[in-house]
């Protein structure tokens, strides 16, 4: 399956607004038979494709209260 606008935008919406209608309904490629399988495997997908630890470990371990900083 795929995440393709319309064939025509609906009356009265632009491309654009169109390609963000569908990217509101599936962010990702849809890969789970259910709608809510789908919306918890794309926010895996996103992490894993988008989010460097290495450059987000020095703001988030300033920002974590001293218990769980200790743990670690």
């Amino acid at each position: 399956m795929s995440c393709r606008p319309p064939a025509r935008p609906a009356a009265g919406r632009t491309w654009g607004q169109a390609v963000l209608a569908v990217a509101r309904v599936s962010p990702e490629e849809p890969h789970r038979p259910t709608w809510s399988g789908d919306r918890m495997h794309a926010v895996n997908l996103r992490l894993a494709r988008d989010l460097d630890l290495a450059t987000v470990w020095p703001a988030l371990w300033q920002l974590l209260p001293d218990a769980p900083r200790q743990q670690i």
